[in-house]
């Protein structure tokens, strides 16, 4: 593969080539890149992955490289390294579509298991409260793509359960952009994007049951938040909004 990846590039005249989950591809790919073709390292996963995945080492050799979390763009820059802070994006055609059905679901979650989730999961389970749980370890299978717009549309409240660090998972703009209401778990970097109970609401463990009582009896309120939350995703955060940046800044360059 990366044999033919050293092809591809030698043969092609590209202006910008791009690369996402690099850690199948070989760090040195960078350096026979032509020097009229510029190059972007996009990282898209958090601290705990920087050096599983040995991500610096491809930052560094690329033209420009990003990561969509906070802290690992205060890492690298810590070690000298130049990145720039920008979040992954959403394709409107597949995620804004009308809603064709009546919710059917109160809750939903759609990710791997992990400890903390399965904790978090049980504390709502053990009280009551009905959540569907899609992914690998769930009682679900992972869904994708349509099937998953779909469970979103059909869903009151979509939960989403941040991973160690400052930034949070593509999964909030996703189901926020199917106009159904998000309810996160806290972190920094949402704080940044986001402004709480105009666009989503997010919950510390001791919370997280009296918000989610709160917004499956109001459904006036949770319709509204989940009007604007999605308007604003599809204002500021489209694959068409993400690219834009970045073909701005290496044509500026």
């Amino acid at each position: 593969m990366n044999q033919l990846l050293r092809q591809k590039i030698l043969k092609n005249d590209y202006d910008l080539a791009i690369f996402f989950k690099t850690d199948t591809v070989n760090p040195d790919v960078f350096e026979i890149i032509p020097k009229q073709m510029k190059s972007w390292y996009f990282f898209m996963d958090p601290m705990d992955q920087v050096k599983r995945v040995n991500a610096f080492s491809y930052a560094e050799r690329a033209t420009f490289s990003s990561s969509t979390f906070s802290d690992v763009v205060e890492y690298a820059h810590a070690k000298g390294i130049k990145m720039k802070w920008i979040t992954e994006g959403v394709d409107p055609s597949l995620y804004c579509q009308p809603h064709r059905m009546k919710k059917y679901i109160d809750i939903i979650f759609a990710g791997t298991k992990t400890d903390k989730r399965e904790r978090l999961i049980n504390k709502i389970r053990g009280s009551g409260l009905h959540v569907s749980c899609y992914g690998i370890g769930w009682e679900n299978s992972p869904k994708f793509g349509p099937d998953l717009v779909s469970l979103y549309q059909g869903s009151k409240i979509i939960l989403n359960f941040c991973r160690d660090g400052e930034g949070f998972s593509l999964r909030v703009f996703q189901g926020m952009a199917t106009g159904t209401f998000m309810l996160s778990e806290e972190c920094s970097d949402l704080k940044k994007f986001f402004s709480r109970g105009i666009h989503l609401d997010w919950f510390k463990d001791d919370s997280l049951l009296i918000l989610i009582r709160k917004y499956l009896k109001n459904d006036k309120l949770r319709e509204d938040i989940a009007k604007n939350g999605g308007e604003f995703v599809i204002e500021h955060f489209t694959w068409r909004h993400i690219m834009t940046k970045i073909i701005s800044d290496v044509e500026y360059v």
